[in-house]
């Protein structure tokens, strides 16, 4: 289901589970940026600009169906 609009609770929730994802031996995209925090707020602009540009979705209540 296409979002249309989403709490910024819900979108700094986003940027934290990807800013602070422990990606054990592996670097992840944690390695692309100066710190946890940095790489949370790019995350955080990205679903965004997404969800003004009509791209986001909910995949999680809404899985795709054969």
């Amino acid at each position: 289901m296409k979002l249309k609009e989403l709490d910024e609770s819900k979108i700094r929730d986003i940027g934290r589970v990807f800013g602070y994802y422990d990606y054990g031996g592996e670097k992840g995209l944690v390695s692309a940026y100066s710190c946890p925090e940095a790489t949370a707020e790019y995350i955080c602009g990205y679903v965004r600009g997404m969800l003004k540009g009509g791209f986001l979705y909910d995949m999680v209540r809404y899985p795709k169906t054969k």
